[in-house]
């Protein structure tokens, strides 16, 4: 099958099987710790999974010899192109590059990419200012309409990947593009999203579809959702720095629950009265449509870690370590499966953006933060601290201790100037 990832994480039953694009957008696990079966996925999604005109459909048919984008009366889901998705698997083809430093691998994969960033242009940039528009498919299971940025922050990530990529292809003319495309789209979103507290939706409810499942004033978990897939390949802030912080503390502030008394969670129960948990989102300041999102009033495990790694990016080490603990706390192997997280079904893929927790906590700019910091120190790191490296075809230990530490990470080993096996410490 040469490359097919089937099913939820090795289970024959659960939640969005078949590598669908956009949860697998959240995964960062299996790339670090088998980047070489993470780069056959791309293949799926490249060379099988991609339309004529450019998008990647988003949920994989099996067996792959199956008809998928021209079935008449196909289901939904052999058909469809998820936003998010779409540009989830831009970004994860830089990623796959970058770690395996393969130029065979892009060479291979630029011309599906290529055309990827021009289905989108014309899908949802048709004016090209860098900002998604019209109807947006994403992994909530609807459609979010006008400009919002959990799909748009994830397109400016994939214009400055794809800017990267043409560069390194000698396309200097679709890297200008992008860049223009990225330059424009970051600043009306900072000017027209940005409340002085965190980025709305806006969009016109008198379009067809958007009078329901919208979240518009609300306080979305996954709001920079882009920022972070920049933040984990080196990007750089796609958004202004202290909005971005800004964004996060009120994610923090209005979604994470020290409790869950009195709030109904709907239309599925991931965690107990008594526990801890993020909400997909809130309505701090009103304006929560009578249909609201799907699953608004949830809590996912798997935007949990990547919101708490994200923290951990911005230096917002309380705030992402009390999400993980009431993460953690949930499935204590008391009460629930440790190895079974709920969040959007069990058994799935979301879950996986654990690792996001890995690279920055062991990047060698920001280890020596961490290790003296009472918290990591006194109770998250009582001895030493052990991760893995992504190299380029599977992964090992890399130790840490208080005040000898060394960075966790082949990325953070070149960042300090080392070679292949050395170590530093501070």
């Amino acid at each position: 099958s040469r490359g097919a990832v089937q099913g939820e994480w090795g289970v024959s039953t659960g939640c969005c099987p078949l590598n669908c694009t956009h949860v697998w957008n959240y995964e960062m696990t299996l790339s670090r710790l088998f980047p070489d079966l993470e780069r056959t996925m791309r293949r799926t999604d490249w060379k099988v999974q991609q339309t004529e005109e450019g998008g990647v459909i988003f949920r994989t048919v099996v067996p792959l010899y199956l008809p998928r984008w021209s079935v008449e009366a196909a289901r939904f889901e052999r058909t469809n192109i998820a936003c998010d998705g779409h540009w989830g698997t831009v970004l994860k083809t830089y990623r796959e590059f970058q770690q395996s430093g393969s130029r065979e691998f892009l060479d291979e994969m630029w011309p599906n990419v290529k055309k990827a960033m021009e289905y989108g242009f014309a899908k949802w940039d048709e004016d090209g200012d860098g900002v998604c528009d019209g109807p947006q498919w994403n992994t909530y299971d609807l459609y979010f309409h006008g400009k919002n940025t959990f799909c748009s922050s994830l397109y400016l990530a994939a214009l400055r990947a794809t800017e990267e990529m043409a560069r390194i292809q000698g396309d200097d003319e679709l890297a200008a593009d992008c860049r223009r495309r990225f330059e424009s789209g970051r600043e009306i979103i900072d000017q027209q999203l940005f409340n002085g507290e965190y980025y709305e939706q806006h969009f016109d409810e008198s379009v067809e579809g958007a009078d329901h499942h919208q979240y518009g004033k609300g306080c979305l978990s996954d709001q920079l959702f882009g920022q972070w897939w920049a933040h984990t390949l080196d990007l750089g802030y796609i958004l202004d720095p202290e909005k971005v912080r800004a964004a996060l503390a009120s994610v923090y502030k209005y979604n994470f629950r020290h409790d869950l008394v009195g709030h109904v969670q709907r239309p599925r129960i991931f965690a107990s009265e008594w526990e801890k948990g993020l909400l997909v989102t809130t309505w701090p300041h009103g304006g929560r449509q009578e249909r609201p999102m799907l699953y608004c009033d949830e809590v996912w495990t798997g935007c949990e870690y990547h919101v708490a790694g994200h923290m951990l990016y911005e230096g917002m080490i309380e705030e992402a370590f009390h999400i993980v603990k009431g993460a953690r706390d949930r499935h204590n192997g008391v009460t629930r499966n440790p190895w079974n997280e709920g969040g959007s079904g069990w058994a799935h893929v979301r879950r996986l953006a654990r690792d996001t927790r890995l690279r920055p906590a062991s990047d060698a700019r920001r280890l020596p933060q961490l290790l003296h910091h009472r918290r990591w120190v006194g109770q998250f790191c009582p001895a030493a601290f052990r991760g893995y490296p992504a190299e380029l075809a599977g992964a090992g230990l890399r130790g840490a201790a208080p005040g000898v530490a060394a960075p966790g990470a082949a990325r953070g080993r070149r960042r300090a100037g080392l070679g292949r096996g050395q170590e530093a410490s501070w």
